[in-house]
């Protein structure tokens, strides 16, 4: 609803009001910047003058000096907090705030104006709210409510009232470029504008934009492990970061900061494209990881570790009848499967119960502590321990008990030594000398009898083939004889594949009781869809006392080879943290057009409801060979670029043929960015990535490479075209030769324009 000259005026005075007080809290602010370093000059010149230079080891100096250290910590402490306060304010003059609702209290029967922004706003003067932080209590009624009833929480109390009004502004620079009266539907102008916008290489915050069903989800404070299945392009990621956001916010008088939230991602480039969300929002970006990066910090350097993308890869490149691919899909799909985390858990009960490996201790022909002891402490006494820890602790007992023994065989010593023909030397240091050796040899003993070597048990696991077959129970759904050996003679060569890693951090963290890290409160695991079973009871006792934020979409379950964990398994897992399943089932991403070609794909439809943006229908281009194909694609990003499309991506099926698309065409197009690992980083412009790297990225343009029918054969590539499709904001083209894949050759005219080059 257009308005008025004279409220457009209203409101313009009142953006240069609020203008002019945040500059004059911008330059307070920087006033006491300097007033800072004024300070810390004069402390520095006081402790000099005040305190003794070279100190002579008195109390009372170390004590003033120590004063004068806190008092500078202190005052580095409130420099720190007037930097922050600066950035967000300098923030703030840019847009002020972004939308307006005008709300009558039932309780009361007043009218408040509430402005909403990135951050909170305060009179100084008269203590009015001038602007409300987009995460407080009452601004939910913006992203909840349309007009009419409304109410908020605050503090187990719920607000009652009317909306009487709902105000969107674009405010660019401190300049109020336009405004409307609003309800929140969801292709309102402002939304539509986001939407129609080029994408960048980082993601940007969505606050202005936030859907109802998103804000449910970002404000969600009950529930400790909170499950959301969202289809591609739901804003799963930007509504994970704006979660975070969120409880550091309503959490801060707790104690939770950035330091205790984690995100598990995807890729590391992945983890640089999410990397401005969080500071835009005026928090610090929190601990970012991938399962493989935990997984690498956990194993030893030595051991040569596979990453899931190099899995994929290897995967996706071999002849789907050759043995070695049919040998390696096996042990992908064996060693994710519930009834290997079975063996697992068979093989820690036996090491749990019973160890080998003791045998008497005896010192200096004194029995210091039987096997049968030992072996009580570790069954018994010491049970509620994990084993490493108890063989810990056996050592400690055995220290112990050698203690008083010491002391009279290092008098027998002295005593020999005295007794010894030759007496030039001195007595007590020679016979320290043989008693020390004594105990070297004993402790060693000792050392090599509760020495467990993870990797060796993991080892030993698949080179025992009757010993594995025991831990099974003979069952004909675990790996066959072939695949133990295939898998002990890669482990022999210090060499890990990926699908081996979760299940060795299950065994080394079982007995060395070290699946735990305590300051950790909050996990978010981003693409939830392609972790196994065996990752989620990993991650779920690693952090013993967090809630988690759960996020995916399974039809992008690209790694089509492992056996994944549904929601309602996932669910099951996370059951006694009251976990809850939410859905996001509307696609704000692509355009209509992209979004129906996406669905088609899939072999059930189930995003029902996407954004209502019109584009170009998606093209599909039959090209005569290779080269062809390659002399069409450096054509058409020229055009691209041209259109004005901001960020392309080529998207290949496996890292060669990414390298060697981008050989062939970096000759004439040198801004062409090659990915084909985790280290490379995301880029502005266009790029050459690797299918399995794509994943929760988007770009204006998408040209996917080599479609062709026996580049995407078999039913499990299905996913994989659906979420590479899906990649494309505005515009998509598929390239193939000969014939398409069979995953879209019943795409009609009406989904697909078709064309020959």
């Amino acid at each position: 609803m257009e308005l008025n000259e004279k409220e457009w005026q209203i409101e313009t005075k009142r953006l240069n009001e609020i203008c002019d007080k945040i500059t004059t809290l911008i330059k307070d602010k920087n006033k006491s910047m300097d007033e800072y370093k004024e300070d810390v000059i004069e402390i520095r010149r006081s402790m000099w003058e005040n305190t003794a230079h070279v100190l002579s080891g008195e109390f009372d100096e170390s004590v003033e000096i120590l004063q004068y250290i806190n008092l500078m910590k202190q005052e580095e402490k409130s420099h720190q907090h007037t930097k922050e306060q600066i950035k967000k304010l300098e923030k703030m003059l840019d847009t002020p705030y972004f939308a307006r609702i005008d709300f009558v209290y039932d309780e009361y029967d007043e009218q408040e104006k509430i402005y909403i922004g990135m951050f909170s706003l305060i009179d100084n003067d008269t203590m009015d709210i001038l602007i409300y932080d987009w995460r407080a209590p009452i601004s939910s009624m913006f992203y909840e409510y349309e007009m009419g009833e409304a109410a908020f929480h605050v503090q187990e109390r719920t607000i009652k009232g009317n909306v009487k009004l709902k105000r969107q502004y674009n405010i660019v620079k401190s300049k109020l470029v336009y405004m409307f009266d609003s309800s929140i539907k969801i292709d309102d102008e402002i939304l539509q504008e986001i939407l129609s916008k080029n994408a960048d290489d980082k993601m940007k915050n969505i606050v202005i934009s936030i859907q109802k069903e998103q804000n449910k989800i970002i404000r969600d404070e009950d529930t400790r492990a909170l499950i959301v299945q969202g289809a591609a392009g739901s804003g799963k990621t930007s509504i994970a970061l704006h979660r975070i956001a969120y409880l550091l916010y309503r959490q801060k008088d707790e104690g939770l900061s950035s330091k205790n939230v984690a995100i598990f991602s995807p890729n590391q480039i992945f983890n640089d494209y999410i990397s401005d969300v969080l500071p835009d929002l005026g928090e610090e970006n929190v601990h970012q990881t991938t399962f493989y990066e935990y997984a690498r910090s956990y194993i030893i350097p030595e051991i040569k570790l596979e990453s899931v993308h190099d899995q994929m890869d290897y995967m996706l490149s071999q002849s789907k009848d050759s043995h070695e691919y049919k040998l390696r899909k096996r042990s992908i799909a064996d060693k994710s499967s519930m009834e290997f985390l079975g063996v697992l858990d068979n093989y820690l009960n036996l090491l749990n119960e019973h160890y080998e490996g003791f045998e008497d201790i005896r010192f200096n022909r004194t029995l210091v502590i039987s096997k049968g002891d030992l072996e009580k402490l570790y069954n018994y006494d010491y049970k509620n321990f994990p084993p490493i820890k108890r063989l810990q602790k056996i050592r400690d007992r055995v220290e112990y008990l050698l203690r008083p023994l010491t002391g009279p065989r290092l008098k027998q010593l002295m005593k020999q030594v005295e007794d010894a023909e030759e007496q030039e030397f001195n007595v007590k240091q020679v016979s320290r000398g043989l008693l020390h050796g004594e105990l070297k040899n004993l402790r060693m003993k000792l050392e090599s009898m509760t020495e467990i070597n993870t990797y060796k048990l993991f080892i030993r696991l698949f080179e025992d083939e009757k010993f594995f077959r025991r831990l099974s129970g003979n069952t004909n759904n675990t790996l066959s004889a072939e695949l133990l050996e295939y898998t002990a003679d890669y482990l022999n060569s210090n060499r890990m594949y990926y699908e081996d890693i979760a299940p060795y951090i299950y065994l080394k963290g079982m007995l060395e009781g070290t699946l735990h890290i305590a300051d950790i409160r909050h996990v978010v695991i981003d693409e939830a869809q392609d972790y196994s079973y065996l990752q989620y009871q990993i991650i779920k006792r690693l952090f013993k006392y967090a809630s988690f934020t759960i996020l995916g979409d399974v039809n992008q379950a690209i790694n089509s080879y492992t056996h994944t964990a549904d929601y309602t398994t996932v669910s099951e897992i996370f059951s006694e943290y009251g976990a809850n399943i939410m859905k996001l089932e509307k696609s704000y991403r692509s355009t209509r057009e992209i979004w129906q070609l996406s669905e088609h794909v899939l072999s059930s439809s189930s995003n029902k409801q996407p954004i209502n943006r019109s584009g170009e229908k998606p093209l599909l281009v039959d090209t005569e060979n290779n080269d062809k194909m390659k002399k069409y694609v450096h054509q058409k990003l020229h055009e691209l670029s041209e259109q004005g499309m901001k960020s392309i991506a080529v998207i290949c099926k496996t890292a060669k043929q990414c390298e060697d698309l981008h050989h062939n065409l970096k000759k004439d197009l040198k801004f062409i960015n090659l990915i084909t690992s985790e280290s490379s980083r995301l880029t502005s412009g266009t790029c050459i990535i690797p299918c399995y790297l794509a994943k929760g990225l988007e770009f204006d343009a998408v040209i996917i490479y080599d479609a062709s029918r026996d580049s995407y054969e078999g039913e499990e590539l299905r996913k994989l075209m659906y979420t590479m499709c899906t990649r494309a904001l505005h515009k998509l083209i598929i390239l193939y030769r000969g014939a398409v894949t069979h995953l879209l050759e019943n795409a009609t005219e009406d989904l697909v324009e078709y064309k020959r080059y």
